[in-house]
């Protein structure tokens, strides 16, 4: 156990022994930790206050509910280690579970075996310390940096750092919730931003300028609030609402009495979402400020201009609809071409909005509508120009080919993406070049028998507004490259799944269960959140939405025969007929014990897939 001993130098361990307790283990333990301490059970339990120690190696002869939970309740550590002599009881297993124990382990292991044990703990340890030591320097920095930080929970805040107290002038979390507040002041926009808003810029009716980030953990909203230098926060061509609303209602009741056209242009920043999550709210402020500006540009006198988070409304001083329309048009066609930092083009929706002679509130609705995509029929008619990067790039291949071209020129890294039964096969990647139609892309062994088998592969970079769908023209056998052409951007992402799902390798019959009705097909895919069911024949539609229970068998090595029963509970999200069969896909919550059954059968199903695409790859390319 020596070559464990610089491994363990940096945790420190304690070892936990039942009194009058011979052992094996504990010697092996004693020559891999260098910074090693050992108590009986009697001590441990003796004492007041918890231990604390990096690593902690509990013996004892059996484990119940009861001991564990007394032993754990004066343990503070990263990481345990139960030996004893019932390690293969379920309970146990449960239990260590439970009280998130890295492993079990028999009193008299072999050395291969307690040499596993240990060698999982290094690998937790590290990852647990590493892990903490973020936490710790996220503490730090919620505490004492300069942001202001609270934690929300059913709409209050349960947890805030010494900055926001202090510029709210609260001693305590308990004043924040009794405090009286006027409208627009920080404290406000926090109790304001409801579950779902993500990052966006804030301004409060002092002055003052934020970036704030929004994010769910669990059952708890962590909220951050960076304020902005005092320059970018009274930028005079960035209004706050209640700025713009003041605006557009007295050049509303100005051009009205004139009786002269008004428009406004409304832009909405179609990948502002991936752009923030890629790269953080603060590049996304700061690249978002400078699109802006670039829109501005294309009027001849400068307009004001509304921005919030991914929308810009501008108002430009034109009462001519072409010149309008025309300033409009130069800008979506010349959005591509909006230089930043990153050289990430942006993914625009643009309207041209006619508000002359309706009323300040049926602008806003407008206005609001158009961003949400909600616009009634009568609503529609005021519109006199409408651009979408979606419907214009997904149909333009040479807007795809110009984001393909600037990857060239940046020599960024891409990634090439197939999907195969069900399973995302992906590697990275690189344009070689570009020459005419042609693309030439480094390929591995597995993509390149993917492609060769579907003739296409999607590119997907951090670079692009949209994953990239392209033909396969060549691969060649015995070289790693490939050549792809017809590139278009795609308006959904093909590989937009929360878990791994994988096709069924045989039929699998599953029998699906309503209030009203039973049903048995076939297991199309399957994943831990999800089962996609197909039948021969249409069934009533009448099911989407419902509660459902589904019961199937699947390959499981510890069940009687080799074959595990599931039951689960689920709730029909889709029906839809394809090609003369109906699909149901259902969502699913299973326990524990179906859960391992159903994790390790798609675990199993993608190793069979792996090797089934290798296989099949070797016979083609060397």
């Amino acid at each position: 156990m020596e070559q464990f001993r610089r491994y363990f130098d940096m945790f420190s361990t304690v070892y936990i022994q039942e009194d009058e307790l011979s052992s094996t283990v504990y010697d092996a333990c004693y020559a891999a930790c260098p910074k090693f301490t050992k108590l009986t059970l009697s001590e441990l339990l003796a004492r007041k206050d918890r231990i604390r120690y990096h690593f902690a190696v509990v013996e004892i002869s059996k484990v119940t509910k009861t001991n564990l939970f007394d032993i754990v309740q004066k343990i503070s550590a990263l990481d345990m280690l139960i030996v004893c002599d019932n390690k293969n009881d379920k309970g146990i297993l449960d239990l260590a579970i439970s009280y998130k124990v890295c492993g079990v382990l028999d009193r008299n292991p072999t050395q291969n075996e307690l040499a596993e044990k240990l060698k999982a703990a290094v690998i937790s340890l590290s990852t647990k310390q590493k892990e903490k030591s973020k936490n710790d320097n996220y503490l730090k920095l919620a505490e004492f940096g300069s942001s202001l930080f609270c934690i929300k929970r059913d709409g209050n805040i349960v947890f805030s750092n010494s900055a926001l107290l202090s510029s709210c002038k609260a001693a305590n979390v308990a004043q924040l919730g009794a405090l009286t507040l006027a409208n627009g002041s920080i404290l406000d926009t926090i109790y304001k931003i409801r579950v779902g808003d993500d990052s966006f810029y804030a301004k409060t009716d002092s002055g003052d300028a934020y970036v704030i980030g929004s994010k769910m953990l669990q059952n708890e909203q962590i909220i951050t609030c960076m304020k902005m230098p005092p320059d970018i926060g009274k930028c005079s061509d960035l209004l706050s609402h209640a700025e713009f609303i003041e605006l557009l209602k007295n050049t509303l009741i100005h051009k009205n009495a004139m009786d002269e056209p008004i428009f406004a242009i409304a832009v909405k920043l179609e990948n502002a979402q991936k752009i923030a999550h890629d790269f953080g709210s603060e590049f996304f402020y700061d690249y978002f400020k400078k699109f802006s500006s670039f829109c501005g540009f294309f009027f001849p006198k400068e307009p004001f201009i509304f921005w919030h988070f991914d929308y810009l409304v501008i108002l430009p001083e034109e009462s001519d609809i072409d010149s309008v329309k025309a300033a409009a048009e130069q800008l979506f066609a010349q959005s591509g071409q909006f230089k930043n930092d990153k050289d990430i083009a942006p993914f625009v929706e643009l309207s041209v909005l006619a508000l002359g002679h309706i009323g300040i509130n049926d602008s806003i609705s407008l206005i609001e509508n158009v961003y949400t995509k909600t616009v009634t029929q009568a609503q529609s008619a005021k519109i006199c120009l409408a651009k979408s990067s979606i419907t214009v790039l997904v149909a333009d291949g040479q807007m795809a080919m110009y984001h393909i071209q600037n990857i060239v020129d940046k020599d960024y890294k891409i990634k090439l993406l197939n999907i195969y039964k069900g399973l995302s096969v992906s590697s990275s990647s690189k344009i070689i070049k570009i020459t005419d139609e042609d693309i030439f892309v480094q390929t591995e062994k597995l993509q390149k028998y993917l492609m060769h088998t579907e003739k296409s592969v999607i590119i997907q970079s951090e670079y692009i507004p949209k994953e990239i769908l392209t033909e396969v023209k060549y691969v060649d056998i015995s070289e790693p490259y490939a050549i792809l052409r017809n590139p278009l951007f795609l308006e959904f992402s093909a590989n937009n799944r929360k878990s791994v799902r994988v096709q069924c390798d045989a039929r699998i019959p599953i029998t699906l269960k309503s209030n009203k009705y039973t049903f048995t097909g076939e297991i199309f895919d399957i994943s831990m959140q999800a089962i996609a069911v197909r039948y021969k024949n249409s069934i009533n539609s009448d099911i989407a939405g419902s509660s459902v229970k589904l019961s199937f068998s699947l390959p499981h090595k510890e069940a009687e025969n080799g074959i595990a029963q599931v039951t689960v509970e689920g709730q029909v999200m889709v029906v839809k007929t394809i090609e003369e069969q109906t699909r149901v896909i259902a969502s699913i919550k299973a326990d524990r014990q179906n859960e391992a059954i159903i994790l390790e059968y798609i675990y199993l199903r993608q190793k069979e897939l792996i090797a089934e695409i290798k296989k099949l790859g070797g016979m083609i390319f060397k």
